[in-house]
């Protein structure tokens, strides 16, 4: 049998948003107006078609004080307030005044441990501990989270009163927490019953493997993007040079859009606006912000390019690049190095074949140029970190913000040596888009 979980609190202090992260799943309701649980709803986190743990979202409660009132009616031994519990739960099932409370109550008579939350950027007032005093007649295994709706923090205050009730206490805001957070507080939970440790134990292994299926098959999309790009070009004879120009990177732009799309369905994110104009960056593939973040520098390009193998008549001095481009270079280096940076400028060339009934026959594309396709693979590393490490309580347009490149200088290395020809080096540029992946991803858990 796989843990159970229900997770419990007063309203709006984040419980749905915990219970979609841990469950992965987006499609929970949330709200920011209270009352939005009003029935107990489970969702089991699912692994190759196996439940690996199972939560269980749960209204606030509603009536606590006459909830303790009636448990206190009658002094049971420890032993018995179970029962105690689980009768008042049978006595008032059909009661209109405890709908939502029994909601709570029920999973938790029926041996769910229970995951208690609080919202800990608030003070801790008396209206809680009621909560608490109900939920220890379960004697069920159980562990508070102290989420962070605000910034505030008065946890000190929480843990005081938390720790006479619960065995465990977690710090963990499920829309910033990180995958390395997120397994922290599964190894947590893993302890609050012997009979979940090796589950949970399993749970924390299979998520690893899910994570690098997830990881792989971004990659895979990401290479298969910027192969697509290699060999797109347009031809017209009928189209004036803007017009196709213009259409070549709306079309570009657009593989971006799609590219973007597949990579939020790899995630599991099926919630998120994609509207092109609004997620972005902010600008469009083809500025120069783009390129100023996510390409390399001219100084960059003579240096890499000299390091991977460019005709070189000595060491480059990085330094005295700025002052000129001949300094420790060959001529080789810096004419690959400088075509290598050029970008948008050799990119977007129109080219004239020839003649078609009198007509000139125009081409732009294929682009050549590797600047550009670092531009497209650091766009494209930065969204997957992004959605790779979103919450999956995050509804809306994706806002993505401080946008920046990702590659270290031992990476670019590698892709210069390989975006040169990206058919020749589809196999090894998968590897390496997967390790940077990888990393990038990892880095934020």
């Amino acid at each position: 049998m796989h843990p159970k979980f229900a997770v419990v609190g007063h309203p709006n202090k984040g419980k749905s948003t915990i219970v979609a992260n841990l469950a992965m799943d987006d499609s929970i309701a949330i709200s920011p107006l209270p009352g939005t649980t009003t029935k107990a709803a489970s969702y089991p986190l699912k692994i190759d078609g196996k439940i690996i743990y199972e939560l269980i979202d749960t209204p606030g409660f509603q009536r606590p004080r006459a909830i303790y009132a009636w448990l206190k009616e009658k002094e049971v031994p420890a032993n018995q307030k179970l029962d105690r519990l689980k009768e008042f739960v049978q006595t008032f099932k059909k009661d209109p005044r405890f709908a939502q409370d029994i909601e709570i109550l029920r999973p938790i008579t029926q041996g769910a441990g229970i995951i208690y939350v609080v919202d800990a950027s608030k003070p801790y007032s008396l209206e809680f501990e009621l909560d608490m005093k109900i939920l220890s007649y379960a004697g069920a295994p159980s562990m508070a989270i102290l989420n962070f709706i605000e910034e505030s923090d008065y946890s000190n205050e929480w843990k005081s009163v938390l720790t006479h009730y619960f065995k465990i206490i977690k710090r963990f805001n499920p829309m910033i927490s990180s995958l390395k957070e997120y397994k922290k507080l599964l190894e947590a939970m893993s302890h609050l019953n012997e009979e979940w440790y090796e589950p949970l134990q399993e749970a924390k292994r299979a998520i690893d493997t899910l994570y690098e299926k997830k990881i792989y098959e971004s990659a895979y999309e990401i290479n298969k993007y910027l192969e697509d790009i290699f060999t797109f070009s347009l031809k017209s004879s009928n189209k004036s040079k803007e017009v196709l120009l213009k259409e070549f990177q709306e079309k570009i732009i657009a593989k971006e859009k799609r590219l973007f799309q597949k990579i939020l369905t790899i995630w599991e994110h099926r919630n998120i606006a994609i509207d092109i104009k609004e997620i972005d960056f902010s600008f469009d593939i083809f500025s120069e912000q783009s390129k100023e973040i996510f390409g390399l520098s001219q100084k960059e390009a003579i240096v890499i390019g000299a390091g991977v193998g460019a005709t070189i008549g000595g060491g480059i001095d990085l330094a005295l690049l700025g002052h000129t481009l001949l300094a420790g270079a060959g001529i080789g280096a810096v004419v690959g190095g400088v075509g290598a940076y050029l970008g948008f400028e050799k990119a977007l060339e129109v080219k004239v074949l020839g003649m078609e009934l009198g007509k000139e026959i125009l081409q732009v594309g294929p682009i050549k140029e590797k600047n550009f396709y670092f531009i497209l693979l650091n766009r494209a590393l930065f969204f997957s970190k992004i959605v790779a490490t979103l919450s999956y309580a995050k509804k809306g347009e994706l806002a993505l913000q401080e946008a920046k490149e990702l590659l270290n200088q031992k990476e670019k290395k590698e892709l210069f040596a390989l975006l040169g020809n990206l058919e020749k080096n589809q196999e090894k540029l998968l590897q390496v888009i997967q390790k940077i992946l990888e990393r990038v991803i990892k880095d934020e858990s």
